[in-house]
């Protein structure tokens, strides 16, 4: 059994580290008190409000080091429905930029692209940059004629107004049932790469019906290169999604989830992590990626942590990075049954050498938080020395404690937790932005990128808490936090 590393929650002043000399150094990955526009909540930006109850999905950095985060947002008495993509943008300190779409943060209104395609509900799902500081926002609609989804791109100039130069109007629409959830720029010739899924019987494509891999290749301007859907077909509804993309060099790695066969008893379907790896130009399965039997292709199942016989675990992986040395790191959550339930999950973390997971790797699923809550990988980067750093969240037991934190933590080069980032290689700090009395606040950490000196900065929600009713609340407010690194000379310097 691989080993489990269990971290209880931390107060906030044991992650800032309440030092008895000056002498001491910050801890790495420790919350940066140069971020953030509150002192007295250093290293946190959660005051963005709630109106319209925005999420945050994707993060990225800009070239002169402003952050760009997309997400959506509820706005009513619009033409082209109640969703829309939300953009938000902060200073490299954290705080709030007010150039950008007039003020901090800002809604799209609806575009149509062309051939008379009309879009409804449009929620940005991913964001990147491209060299010039062009903006590339991906996510889904609704297609109004059907029903059905409908993928979409749109670029925004770095001052955050729309582009209307890209593909003529500023937005390129999907095929039909597809959606985008990823996004990744190759800094060659700026090009798009997305990631999602798609079925193809809409689209006139095989005649299939369920869902697949689906990745697709524009160019910077938003023309088609081409795309493909990609099936594992390993169960009866073959409900295949792709959550997360990464580019080194040709090869382009995109990782999810695979449905397989039903397995249990009951009927529940075996869900296991499923990454794909196709090669530029062309999007073809890369022959050099897994088994020779279904080259391009790999499924893993992480379940070391089933608990009770005959029920399998639902695993996922949501987040993927490329190392310098051409590893691929995927991490996500591994769904398992606690007490004759399945409401818990640990997070998992498997490092895949041309697709098959190397043995040699001290691969490690361990937990943000306590066991028996949810525990999830959603957003990895590579550090320059290949350690990888992955966010996501971090579950809680402790009653007087909403039910998550945002989490951390840093794996080495050979695949062990970095136990010189924060306290015991994870944090999970708690954060109670209204300062009640027993009222920790949720928050969900969804996606994560560096700084302009590699600082990791996590992105996602926190639910303030309901002081009228003395309960968790339910509308989730922006969220963004950077942590220190290198600060402990692991590589034999400080950086400032």
């Amino acid at each position: 059994m691989k080993p489990v590393i269990k971290f209880a929650v931390l107060s906030l002043c044991a992650v800032l580290v309440c030092r008895t000399s000056l002498a001491d150094p910050p801890l790495d990955g420790a919350l940066d008190p140069s971020f953030g526009p509150d002192s007295s909540h250093p290293g946190i930006n959660a005051s963005l409000g709630s109106a319209g109850n925005p999420t945050i999905a994707g993060i990225a950095l800009e070239p002169d080091g402003h952050l760009i985060a997309v997400g959506t947002v509820e706005v009513t008495g619009q033409p082209d429905g109640v969703l829309h993509p939300l953009i938000v943008s902060l200073q490299p300190n954290g705080t709030a930029r007010t150039d950008f779409c007039g003020v901090t943060a800002c809604y799209l209104p609806g575009l149509d692209p062309l051939g008379g395609i009309h879009l409804n509900d449009q929620n940005a799902r991913a964001v990147a940059v491209q060299s010039d500081g062009k903006i590339i926002v991906a996510g889904a609609a609704t297609d109004r004629a059907t029903g059905s989804t409908r993928g979409f791109v749109r670029r925004l100039l770095s001052d955050g107004v729309p582009d209307t130069s890209f593909r003529t109007g500023g937005i390129v629409a999907g095929l039909l049932n597809t959606v985008y959830n990823a996004v990744v720029i190759d800094p060659r010739d700026d090009s798009i790469l997305i990631a999602g899924w798609g079925t193809q019987d809409g689209n006139g494509q095989n005649g299939k019906t369920d869902r697949d891999f689906y990745v697709v290749h524009y160019d910077k301007d938003g023309g088609k290169f081409g795309d493909k859907f990609i099936a594992f077909d390993q169960g009866a509804s073959n409900t295949d999604m792709a959550w997360a993309i990464s580019l080194a060099g040709n090869r382009v790695v995109l990782a999810g989830q695979a449905q397989q066969t039903p397995y249990l008893a009951d009927g529940d379907p075996r869900i296991n992590c499923a990454v794909a790896a196709v090669l530029l130009p062309d999007l073809t399965l890369d022959p050099d990626w897994g088994s020779a039997f279904d080259p391009g292709k790999t499924t893993i199942g992480f379940d070391a942590f089933v608990a009770t016989p005959k029920h399998e675990s639902r695993d996922v992986c949501r987040a993927v990075v490329t190392r310098h040395d051409g590893k691929v790191i995927v991490g996500g959550e591994s769904n398992w049954t606690f007490a004759n339930t399945d409401d818990s999950s640990d997070y998992s973390i498997a490092i895949l050498e041309d697709g098959f997971i190397d043995k040699r790797m001290s691969n490690e699923y361990a937990l943000f938080g306590d066991a028996g809550h949810h525990n999830s990988v959603t957003g990895m980067i590579v550090q320059s020395d290949d350690k990888v750093v992955f966010s996501g969240e971090a579950g809680i037991s402790d009653p007087t404690q909403a039910p998550s934190n945002f989490g951390a933590g840093r794996m080495n080069v050979d695949g062990t937790i970095d136990f010189d980032f924060g306290l015991g290689g994870t944090i999970a700090p708690p954060y109670d932005y209204t300062a009640a009395p027993n009222a920790g606040t949720a928050q969900y950490a969804t996606a994560l990128t560096q700084g302009l000196k590699g600082q990791p900065i996590l992105a996602g929600v926190n639910f303030y808490w309901d002081i009228a009713n003395n309960r968790p609340g339910t509308s989730p407010n922006p969220m963004f936090m950077q942590l220190l690194k290198d600060r402990i000379f692991f590589n034999g310097y400080e950086s400032p």
